[in-house]
């Protein structure tokens, strides 16, 4: 069997899928993956996006202490793990240069 790399994508935490994590762990032992690599948007932002947001949402610390908890088992899973910046993890920078402010 080649060497197979296992790609995670689009987790969205807190808001991730509940059988995604077991998903990826089937896979990377079924395929015997030498490396992981999470392709983008490791976390939601939702509160702290552009999208109208809902009254009974998240708060910003609340939403980023949830993800941090699902993070927290996936590392422990996938320890060495590569990861790409996507669209929603750059949202804090976004709002940044929407406000004016300097990198």
């Amino acid at each position: 069997m080649d060497r197979c790399t296992l790609i995670i994508s689009d987790t969205h935490f807190p808001f991730c899928h509940k059988d995604y994590l077991d998903f990826c762990i089937r896979i990377h032992k079924a395929f015997r993956c030498v490396r992981v690599i999470h392709i983008g948007d490791l976390v939601d932002l939702h509160s702290c996006s552009y999208h109208e947001h809902s009254p009974d949402g998240f708060s910003p610390a609340e939403e980023m202490k949830k993800a941090d908890k699902y993070i927290r088992q996936w590392i422990k899973k996938f320890p060495s793990v590569y990861l790409c910046r996507g669209n929603h993890d750059a949202l804090i920078d976004r709002k940044g240069k929407t406000a004016g402010l300097p990198k």
